[in-house]
């Protein structure tokens, strides 16, 4: 029943509110169990910025968070990854519209990146916001930004970045190749001649043949690879490929013997 009614805002004469003590008390009471507390501060009026960190546990915070305890602000993401690190995360996704708001200001780090990134509650267009914080190295040397830019480039472009990034993508080897290629259809101009050698070499040791215009490389029959070769066609690096009994001859357009 309680929890069903909001505690009042009423102030008194002198301007100060009449339970925000009352409340106070309440959020910082250790004695009250998770399931009780999760009901009680639900008829909190009021939002903060920081707590008695020492009175709060992990469980107690992100009970605040979803019931709207916390304020969505500089301080309060500041509070929390000082005293609670790892709730950031949670009002950034309980929060995202009035915390994209003032994104700039919260300085987000590489490592609170990553997790928004994994956040299954935040749309691409916001993991997209929050990645465009970093710097282009910091976006460049995190696997887990990198990964997530190449899976969705591809289903929606029109988030763009500078092909300086797209070059450190496409070359990325810790990435799944077949991911990198889908990439490389879109981006492949990103890359000159000497990178596009580059990018086929680092797909492994069966590719690095393609790149050597004087001999007839072969390579393995799969659907990766009749892709591949495909988009080298396209583009023109090859002028076609010949199916042969174990995979697929690379043919170039003037092969001219050493």
């Amino acid at each position: 029943k309680l929890s069903s009614v909001k505690i009042s805002n009423e102030k008194d004469e002198e301007g100060n509110c009449v339970y925000g003590d009352f409340v106070c008390s309440l959020i910082h009471q250790k004695d009250i169990n998770a399931e009780s507390y999760a009901l009680l501060t639900k008829s909190s009026p009021w939002w903060y910025s920081s707590f008695e960190s020492e009175k709060l546990s992990n469980i107690k915070i992100s009970i605040l968070i979803n019931n709207t305890c916390v304020n969505p602000t500089v301080d309060a993401f500041n509070y929390l990854r000082s005293n609670f690190d790892g709730k950031q995360i949670e009002l950034f996704e309980a929060q995202q519209k009035k915390l994209l708001e003032i994104i700039e200001d919260l300085n987000i780090t590489v490592n609170e990146v990553e997790k928004l990134v994994k956040s299954e509650s935040l749309k691409q267009e916001t993991k997209y916001t929050c990645i465009k914080q970093l710097s282009e190295d910091e976006i460049i040397n995190s696997i887990i930004i990198s990964r997530f830019l190449v899976e969705t480039y591809v289903q929606n472009s029109s988030f763009n970045f500078a092909d300086t990034i797209k070059q450190a993508l496409l070359l990325n080897d810790k990435i799944n190749n077949v991911e990198r290629l889908k990439f490389f259809e879109f981006y492949y101009s990103c890359l000159d001649e000497d990178g596009i050698d580059e990018f086929i070499k680092s797909l492994g040791k069966e590719y690095e043949d393609i790149t050597n215009k004087h001999k007839h490389a072969e390579i393995s029959k799969n659907e990766m690879n009749r892709l591949l070769l495909d988009l080298l066609i396209k583009i023109g690096y090859i002028s076609s490929k010949s199916e042969t009994k174990n995979g697929y001859r690379v043919n170039h357009k003037n092969i001219k013997k050493k």
